[in-house]
């Protein structure tokens, strides 16, 4: 009896022991699972915490790229444009009249007046600002003046343009009007190319940009500025002595000639002085026929003519390579 009542408590203490043991280990896997979940979440706030850091340093690196580009146009804001008498024939008065800020432009203020004996129409046919061209509508600042009457007009400068251009200040527009006869329905004269020079006029340089030079003669300067792979980018500058429009022609790409029509590089009005700005990006399509995966070299060759005159068309020779 007393020998069974001892293998009794012997167990009984056996399991108590093995009890206490699992206890210790439940106890033990509890910490290690309460400490692995703590270094979890301290693991995930710093991930937060550098993602939020991330972010702010982004919206910082933006909101400085803004406040640089307003900065570069703020100078804009104390230029100024006398009201000066631009042009004086045909029995026509042309006057610059101001400059103003809008959300999305500069405004020069035109005031016109028709003392002539015809209702006619007039636009800002081509324009540059600094020696750059804006590429603008030939038709820009249409409008009407009967016979003996006038009108105000403005020529718009977009911010946008300024901005791609690294314009900080306007210092002077050079201007092509063209009047037409709306009677007859033909142009009538154009005032040749004139001047509206700002209060910043004698501090502005020129904003030509460069490249390598693939074509400098008779007064017609020719850079390439950038080369993308599938497209090319180039400035000509004018320094004939007179304003001239221009085709870009035979263009070729790697040894082929391209037969596609590309507007955008038909009758560009180049002013003297200024410079434009132009691409050639052949289609897809002629890519994909010819196998061409990237360009290597382009060629084309130039249809100018001096003051939009077609009898004074003359043709350079293949440009490029």
């Amino acid at each position: 009896m007393n020998e069974t009542n001892g293998k009794d408590k012997r167990k009984a203490l056996t399991i108590i022991i093995i009890a206490v043991i699992i206890v210790a280990l439940i106890g033990i896997g509890s910490e290690n699972s309460k400490k692995s979940k703590e270094n979890s979440d301290i693991i995930k706030e710093t991930e937060q915490v550098s993602t939020t850091e991330a972010e702010q340093n982004n919206e910082l690196e933006e909101s400085n790229q803004t406040t640089q580009q307003e900065d570069s146009l703020k100078n804009q804001d104390v230029v100024s444009i006398e009201n000066t008498c631009i042009y004086n024939e045909n029995n026509v008065s042309i006057y610059a009249t101001g400059i103003e800020e809008g959300l999305l432009s500069y405004d020069i203020g035109i005031y016109i007046e028709n003392n002539s004996t015809l209702n006619l129409g007039f636009n800002a046919r081509a324009y540059g600002v600094n020696g750059v061209m804006t590429g603008n509508n030939i038709y820009e600042m249409d409008c009407d003046i009967a016979a003996g009457k006038k009108t105000n007009a403005t020529i718009n400068i977009d911010k946008s343009f300024l901005k791609d251009n690294n314009i900080d200040t306007i210092g002077y527009i050079d201007v092509l009007f063209w009047a037409y006869d709306n009677d007859q329905v033909f142009k009538s004269f154009d005032t040749g190319q004139v001047q509206i020079q700002t209060s910043n006029y004698s501090n502005t340089q020129a904003n030509y940009v460069t490249g390598d030079t693939i074509y400098n003669q008779n007064g017609i300067k020719i850079d390439r500025i950038a080369n993308d792979g599938d497209s090319a980018t180039y400035a000509i500058l004018n320094t004939t002595g007179n304003y001239f429009d221009f085709d870009v022609e035979n263009i070729t790409i790697n040894d082929f000639t391209s037969s596609d029509i590309d507007y955008d590089l038909m009758s560009v009005i180049t002013l003297n002085g200024c410079q434009s700005i132009f691409k050639i990006k052949p289609s897809d399509d002629f890519m994909s026929a010819n196998g061409i995966g990237k360009i290597e070299k382009i060629e084309f060759s130039l249809n100018i003519r001096p003051l939009e005159d077609y009898m004074q068309e003359w043709k350079t020779e293949l440009i490029g390579g």
